[in-house]
C-alpha cells in the first residue's frame, strides 16, 4: 500500500471514529436527560446503564468501544458512568422501591386529575342549566317585546310613535 492509500485509509478510519464519538456523546446526553427527568432512574434496560447499553442505544457494535483505538474515549465513558451512577439510584432494591414510589405518585396524580374532571363536569352541567334559564327568559322577553310593539302600533295616537330599530 502506498502512502496516499495509507493516508486515505487513516482519514476514513478517523472519520468513523469521530462518527462513533458523536453518536455516543449524543446518546450519553439523552441518557443523562432521561435519568434526571425520571427521578434518578434509567427507564430502559431494567434501570442498568453500561457501555454495552450505550453502544446499543448509539447503534454501534458492542465491541466498538472496547477496541484499542477507542481506549481513551472508553475511559471518558467510564468516568461519565461513575458520575452518573453517583447521582442516581443504583441498587436493585432502590430501583424497586423507587418504582413503587413513582407508581404511588402517578396514582395520586390520577386521582387529582379524576377529581378535577368531575368538578369540571359539574361546572359544565351548571353552565348548561344557566344557559337554558337564560334562553327561556330571552324567549319570554322577545315575545313580550313583540306584543308591546303590536299594542303600540294598535293605539294610533298622534303623540305616541314607535321607536325605529337601528
Amino acid at each position: 500500500m502506498d502512502s496516499k492509500q495509507k493516508l486515505a485509509a487513516q482519514y476514513r478510519g478517523q472519520l468513523r471514529s469521530d462518527e462513533v464519538e458523536c453518536k455516543v456523546r449524543a446518546v450519553m446526553d439523552i441518557i443523562k436527560e432521561e435519568v434526571s427527568s425520571n427521578s434518578g432512574i434509567y427507564p430502559h434496560n431494567g434501570g442498568l446503564i453500561s457501555k454495552n447499553e450505550i453502544s446499543r442505544r448509539a447503534g454501534i457494535g458492542m465491541t466498538t468501544l472496547f477496541t484499542k483505538k477507542q481506549s481513551k474515549f472508553r475511559a471518558e465513558i467510564d468516568l461519565w458512568l461513575v458520575d452518573l451512577m453517583s447521582n442516581s439510584v443504583d441498587s436493585p432494591c432502590g430501583i424497586r422501591l423507587s418504582h413503587a414510589e413513582r407508581a404511588e405518585a402517578w396514582k395520586r396524580k390520577y386521582e387529582a386529575l379524576s377529581l378535577s374532571h368531575h368538578l369540571s363536569e359539574l361546572d359544565l352541567q351548571a353552565a348548561r342549566s344557566d344557559l337554558e334559564r337564560a334562553e327561556t327568559i330571552i324567549k319570554k322577553m322577545v315575545l313580550e317585546n313583540n306584543n308591546l310593539r303590536g299594542e303600540l302600533l294598535g293605539l294610533r295616537q298622534p303623540n305616541v310613535f314607535p321607536l325605529r330599530p337601528n
